[in-house]
């Protein structure tokens, strides 16, 4: 079974959204946000309305392709993030939460259809060592 996921984190991680998202195409998990990847995508503060607007629809059909999004919500301030995770979550689609321990719950990631991955302290060094866990963690929100 071929499973799309999106990568939802703040722009500033973006590199770090890239590694998670290079780590899950690993194991088999294709990624269909396109952010991460792309060099012409800048801070929102910086973008004007027509390029806001244009974001925002790029946004929503790359999560509309997905069949589940990972939160990094481990990462930086969140902004976007959850925007991102509520349309997911409008839209029936599970999510996978990542956070490193008890610190930074959100609400969405008590959602029925929300799976809340912890991955320790360490996480914020490496996708590598976790994404075991976060391919499995994947496999089992779109069961949900």
């Amino acid at each position: 079974m071929s499973v799309q996921v999106y990568i939802a984190a703040s722009l500033v991680w973006k590199r770090a959204a890239a590694a998670w998202a290079e780590a899950l195409r690993a194991t088999g998990v294709e990624t269909c946000s396109s952010w991460h990847d792309d060099d012409n995508v800048v801070d929102d503060d910086s973008l004007d309305e027509a390029g806001r607007q244009s974001a925002i629809r790029r946004i929503t059909a790359d999560v509309s392709r997905a069949d589940c999004l990972v939160v990094l919500a481990h990462l930086g301030e969140p902004r976007a993030t959850f925007v991102e995770a509520g349309m997911a979550i409008a839209m029936g689609k599970p999510c996978v939460f990542v956070h490193l321990g008890p610190v930074g719950r959100q609400v969405f990631d008590s959602h029925p259809r929300s799976i809340r991955v912890d991955i320790g302290e360490r996480g914020r060094e490496s996708a590598r060592p976790h994404v075991a866990l976060l391919h499995d963690a994947v496999r089992e929100a779109v069961l949900l």
